[in-house]
C-alpha cells in the first residue's frame, strides 16, 4: 500500500516502447501484451531451431520482438502496481532530473502533497 510514482516524459526512455500510445495507460498495457505475443510467436518460429532466446531490450539496436518483450514486462509491472501514480511532464528527456530540475521538483512536490493529504498525513 506504499504510494509509488513514475515520471514520464514523451521524449524520454519510454518513448522507445510506447507503441505510439501514452505509456502507463490500460490501452498501452493491452497493446504491449498483444504486440509481445505476436512478435514472440514470430521470433520462436524463426529462432527456436537455433535455440536463440528472446531477450527484453529497448536499446537502439534492439529487435522489434525485444522491444515488445520489454514493453510487455513494463506493462505487466504497471498493472500490478495498485498504488502507482503516473506523473506526466511535457519534456525533459531521459535525465529529466538533470535537464529540467525545476519541473522535476514541481511535479514531485505536487505528488507528495497530494499523496500526504490522501494518506491523512501533513
Amino acid at each position: 500500500s506504499c504510494p509509488q510514482a513514475v515520471v514520464v516524459v514523451p521524449d524520454g526512455l519510454f518513448a522507445r516502447v510506447s507503441l505510439g500510445l501514452r505509456v502507463f495507460t490500460p490501452l498501452w498495457a493491452l497493446a504491449a501484451l498483444l504486440v509481445h505475443v505476436v512478435t514472440a510467436l514470430i521470433h520462436f518460429a524463426i529462432y527456436f531451431p537455433l535455440r536463440l532466446p528472446l531477450k527484453a531490450d529497448f536499446s537502439d539496436k534492439a529487435s522489434v520482438a525485444g522491444r515488445a518483450k520489454f514493453a510487455f514486462l513494463l506493462a505487466w509491472r504497471y498493472l500490478l502496481m495498485r498504488t502507482l501514480s503516473v506523473i506526466r511532464v511535457e519534456a525533459g528527456g531521459h535525465h529529466m532530473h538533470l535537464t529540467e530540475p525545476d519541473k522535476t521538483v514541481e511535479a514531485a512536490s505536487e505528488w507528495l502533497a497530494d499523496t500526504s493529504s490522501r494518506c491523512g498525513k501533513q
